[in-house]
């Protein structure tokens, strides 16, 4: 039987659709993406290519892409193909370039796929692949107390950016559709991922600082950050394929949602001692805001700026994520020997 994933050529899919394929020989794909594969991609599937099937569609244009594939053969599916609003200008806000187009691509694009799949006849799973629903949060105090790790029942916030709006009205469509129809189906809230296959493309151009430190590690070069001591809740982009492989071969999953998080907070000082382990002449240290390659936001609270729990997938399935040290002396190990870090 075959996994289907939409948006499976982005940088977290891709680690989906790659281990799916490692863990059993028999099994294919079929990757619904709007373009081919480009030549990051090409690369990083290699070693599965002959069991990959690439769609190009928009995943809007529901008729191109659902009609190339046999409903017969489907038994998971993993919707992650949405819009996300991006501006050069740092000062526009991205919301106005478009609206209707991110709303019509996220939140009817979801539609079409979660129609389509109902009507599948072997359908196993249904995962959508949500983010930003936890809501912006606040500026707080530098002696504030820690916050305890954000749960999947806390109250979504995601009023903040059309994205996130279109992405709680994804999970709240895929309930609604699990209900009407007996669909096994459930949506996953990563944290910051960070890790091989993070490029520059038509839907991503801006990166967590973990990107930003291995690759001047590669490059030989200094790094330069406001604060050693800023901190965030990053997950190695591998971590997530494993928790999703999870839920997709469970018999049945306890819940209708899951945090893909590491679960405790890391600071860059804690990245930069994984990344010494790959490049030991990594050189980073501490500058004003306005002199620092990178500004890591301090103080704040609420909403994405609190650690996820992972307790259900830890609970449920054993899962826990890859240390910081381990991952990020990989992740330097991977642009180097792939190239992708010139």
């Amino acid at each position: 039987m075959t996994l289907v994933v939409t948006g499976g050529t982005g940088f977290v899919l891709s680690h989906l659709v790659r281990q799916w394929l490692e863990k059993d020989p028999s099994a294919e794909v079929i990757v619904v993406d709007r373009s081919a594969p480009d030549k990051a991609a090409e690369v990083f599937f290699r070693p599965v290519r002959h069991r990959i099937r690439f769609i190009a569609a928009d995943i809007g244009d529901w008729q191109a892409w659902s009609g190339a594939i046999d409903p017969a053969v489907v038994s998971r599916v993993v919707h992650g193909a949405a819009v996300s609003p991006i501006a050069p200008d740092p000062s526009v806000n991205p919301d106005k370039d478009n609206p209707a187009r991110t709303l019509a691509i996220n939140i009817m694009g979801t539609v079409r796929a979660l129609d389509w799949a109902r009507q599948l006849p072997n359908l196993k799973r249904f995962i959508y692949l949500s983010s930003g629903v936890y809501g912006y949060g606040h500026q707080g105090q530098p002696d504030d107390p820690p916050e305890p790790p954000i749960t999947e029942d806390e109250p979504l916030q995601p009023d903040a950016a059309l994205y996130d709006i279109s992405k709680a009205t994804g999970e709240r469509l895929v309930r609604r559709f699990a209900d009407l129809f007996g669909l096994s189906a459930l949506s996953v809230r990563p944290s910051a991922i960070y890790g091989p296959m993070d490029r520059d493309t038509g839907a991503r151009n801006v990166h967590p600082v973990p990107w930003h430190m291995a690759h001047r590690a590669v490059a030989g070069q200094a790094f330069r950050v406001n604060s050693l001591q800023g901190s965030y809740d990053w997950l190695y982009a591998p971590d997530v394929g494993r928790a999703m492989v999870h839920l997709l071969e469970a018999d049945a999953p306890r819940h209708a949602a899951y945090n893909i998080g590491y679960g405790e907070r890391a600071t860059i000082s804690d990245l930069a001692e994984g990344v010494r382990l790959a490049a030991p002449d990594f050189a980073i240290s501490e500058a004003p805001a306005a002199a620092a390659d990178y500004v890591q936001p301090l103080h704040m609270r609420g909403g994405v700026w609190r650690v996820r729990s992972r307790a259900r997938l830890e609970d449920e399935f054993g899962w826990r994520p890859t240390p910081h040290r381990d991952a990020m002396a990989d992740y330097v190990r991977w642009l180097r020997d792939s190239g992708a870090g010139s």
